[in-house]
């Protein structure tokens, strides 16, 4: 269970392409486009950014849920330790 909750870890407020829909948006209000053309691409750039806040959320869920003392295994001595 230690690397699914390391993954899940790693997966945690990771906005995978939030950055970029954000730049979409300032584009679009920016390009001189019709109301209607900037009105479309804002709504789906919208649904996106809210999709990926929602995976987060469940992904905050989980670990709160199974990052408890039962699920975490002993660490196993590094390799390097028995070196020194």
């Amino acid at each position: 269970m230690n690397k699914v909750l390391e993954l899940l870890t790693h997966l945690a407020g990771i906005n995978y392409m939030m950055s970029d829909w954000q730049h979409l948006i300032a584009e679009i209000k920016a390009s001189g486009a019709d109301e209607a053309t900037q009105s479309e691409i804002i709504a789906v750039a919208s649904k996106a950014m809210a999709a990926e806040t929602k995976r987060n959320a469940e992904v905050n869920a989980l670990l709160e849920k199974y990052s408890v003392a039962d699920n975490i295994e002993p660490a196993e001595p590094d390799d390097d330790e028995e070196y020194y």
